[in-house]
């Protein structure tokens, strides 16, 4: 799944107004049960049945809502996981950039500059080339890794609203027929048992969220082997740009001495 900023917003807005609107559901619905003019015509059995179904809904309802407004504390992760994508994307294109300009091919100098310095120069360009090309790669990998985790936020909050909105619609059907008298008492134990299916549903997109966030994480903790990978970063450092030989009178073109001092 994609992301799109758009359609987070639209997903976060239907869980923070859904957790307080189920909440409010099902507090109507035991009010209704409550105050429901056929209990007192039940025997005392059914009547307890009913009064613990409705408290049992009451309670799970309540848990389930819990549960949905923790999950939202990091309901900003992916909007921000979406953000850092695109801005390790900029620092790839600064890093492809220098990779460019380090090119012997894209220097002007490289055909007429010879010599020792022209020779060392080379070699001592060539680790920078290299180092740079190195940020582009572990730019661009943790930007694909930011994006999956962008995307999968994403995901997971999609499947918590469309969780919250199909249980909401199964206690509003429910208070509206014990309105009418058409609903059934054992109909309060299926939407009990929709109350419990949501709750193991939530429990499932949590489990597999943490398990591809952990997966990213390591992906991360790969990149930052590479961030600190001597071959390309001597002893955690940019390569030495600097060579004592480029003030050794090359000549350009054959024409001259000339050198470079620093």
């Amino acid at each position: 799944m994609g992301f799109s900023n758009a359609q987070f917003e639209e997903v976060k807005e239907k869980i923070i107004s859904g957790a307080s609107d189920l909440e409010v559901n099902v507090a109507a619905l035991r009010a209704v049960i409550r105050t429901h003019p056929q209990i007192a015509l039940m025997p005392d059995f059914v009547k307890d049945a009913v009064q613990w179904c409705s408290e049992q809904i009451y309670r799970l309802g309540y848990q389930f809502c819990a549960a949905v407004k923790d999950a939202a504390i990091g309901i900003a992760a992916p909007v921000l996981f979406f953000t850092y994508a695109f801005d390790w994307q900029d620092i790839r294109g600064l890093a492809s950039n220098v990779v460019g300009q380090l090119k012997p091919e894209a220097m002007p100098a490289a055909g007429s500059w010879a010599g020792q310095a022209a020779a060392t120069y080379k070699t001592s360009i060539k680790p920078q080339g290299e180092a740079a090309n190195k940020i582009a790669t572990i730019a661009e990998k943790t930007s694909i890794a930011l994006g999956f985790s962008a995307a999968g936020g994403l995901g997971f909050y999609a499947g918590v609203g469309a969780i919250l909105a199909k249980l909401i619609a199964t206690v509003v059907a429910a208070i509206a027929a014990l309105g009418t008298g058409v609903f059934s008492w054992v109909g309060l134990g299926l939407v009990l048992g929709e109350i419990s299916i949501s709750i193991g549903m939530l429990g499932g997109l949590v489990t597999g969220l943490t398990a591809f966030l952990g997966s990213q994480a390591q992906n991360l903790i790969s990149l930052h082997g590479e961030a600190v990978d001597n071959s390309f970063f001597p002893g955690g450092k940019w390569p030495d740009p600097f060579t004592g030989s480029f003030n050794d009178g090359s000549v350009k073109d054959g024409d001259a001495d000339w050198s470079l001092n620093r």
